[in-house]
């Protein structure tokens, strides 16, 4: 042992002296006279510093814009850009005209909204120095630059729109964690006084809520244990099992309602292998399909409120398509999409169908995207009649 740590400590030795004329050659450059012999860089030989580049460059694009919406009068786009670094929210007349910027008053960005039904309001989320407790707040597009009203000022609670009824401008439907952190209920708030009532209560198992078009509590998907998941209806001021789900084949969607009130579009692999498409009778449970594809699952579908049906998405291969699956609206859609709007090799995505939910109503629009390897241009068009 003792001859092992004689010959550990000559290696120690001898390191140090290793390291000391190593030290010693390196002064000695450091105070010579002659500079040390250097090679330029690229940038530098012009003999301009390069300037630096901005870490924003590296996570965001300044030029970005998304989330294009009509208002429910069809008058007015409204759209999500970067502005005072941030992303808010844009607007202007449909076709042309000055754009306006909503001032929120607040370092943080914006990345969607809603349209009130005046059409002269936009509902939108935006949380607290990233606390991700995010409030509902109103803005007025008459005057962007007023501090927008926080109708949801609960500290602590996490709150998002569930639906602006059409038929009632005054109100919001919001749903909020507010009376119970751990669960989701659904507020009724007056714009005007700000007050918020409680209209369907989470008993804990609540997964989903669906109002009508009005703003009404209808149907809920709730837990059932651990092996069943169901879907409920309002029945005489309370609510009643429509539907029992096997874990296992649970992959459910609720839509809205069919324009006569008696049926639910529901997004659905109950039974079926696929998701899809079926219509639920609101009394019986039963169901009927209206439209499943023969190989993919129906990942998304938009409701029309002018007359109340979907608007159904087939996907094939990289190519997504949406047709009508009202006969009577086919003609129109095929009219639509003769229309030459995306480049060769784009695809085409519906975003949004806006309008009043009136019959009679003239106003109505297209909210349609084209993307393709280079960008995503979005466009609107107005509706066949």
């Amino acid at each position: 042992m003792k001859h092992t740590h004689g010959a550990r400590g000559r290696f120690t030795i001898r390191l140090a002296g290793f390291f000391a004329a190593l030290a010693l050659v390196a002064c000695s450059g450091m105070l010579s006279d002659t500079p040390p012999l250097t090679v330029p860089l690229a940038a530098s030989m012009p003999g301009e510093t390069p300037e630096p580049v901005p870490l924003s460059r590296f996570f965001a694009n300044r030029e970005s814009t998304w989330g294009y919406k009509v208002s429910p009068d069809g008058q007015r786009l409204g759209w999500i850009a970067s502005h005072a670094r941030r992303a808010t929210i844009f607007f202007r007349p449909v076709g042309d005209g000055q754009v306006g910027i909503i001032d929120t008053h607040s370092p943080r960005s914006v990345f969607g909204f809603e349209w009130a039904a005046d059409s002269r309001r936009i509902f939108y989320l935006q949380d607290s120095d990233g606390d991700e407790r995010y409030h509902v707040y109103l803005a007025s597009i008459d005057a962007p630059w007023e501090r927008p009203i926080d109708l949801t000022p609960w500290d602590g609670a996490t709150s998002w729109v569930h639906r602006v009824p059409r038929t009632d401008p005054g109100h919001v439907v919001i749903m909020s964690n507010r009376r119970d952190r751990t669960v989701f209920d659904l507020w009724r708030v007056n714009l005007v006084a700000r007050e918020a009532t409680l209209i369907a209560e989470n008993p804990g198992d609540v997964m989903g809520w669906l109002t009508d078009w009005d703003g009404a509590p209808r149907a809920r998907l709730r837990h059932g244990g651990s092996r069943e998941r169901y879907l409920e209806v309002a029945d005489a001021g309370g609510w009643r099992r429509l539907q029992t789900f096997d874990l296992e084949e649970f992959d459910a969607s609720m839509l809205g309602l069919t324009a006569d009130g008696r049926g639910l579009w529901l997004l659905s692999s109950r039974g079926r292998d696929r998701r899809s498409l079926v219509r639920v009778d609101l009394v019986t449970g039963a169901e009927t399909l209206a439209y499943q594809h023969p190989r993919v699952d129906v990942d998304r579908v938009i409701l029309d409120e002018r007359v109340r049906a979907p608007w159904r998405p087939s996907r094939r291969r990289t190519t997504r398509r949406r047709t009508s699956s009202t006969p009577s609206s086919r003609p129109r859609w095929r009219r639509f999409r003769a229309r030459p709007i995306p480049a060769s090799g784009c695809t085409v995505s519906m975003t949004a169908v806006s309008g009043s939910p009136s019959r009679s109503s003239p106003s109505a629009a297209w909210n349609t995207f084209s993307s393709s390897g280079g960008g995503t241009p979005f466009c609107s068009h107005d509706r066949p009649q």
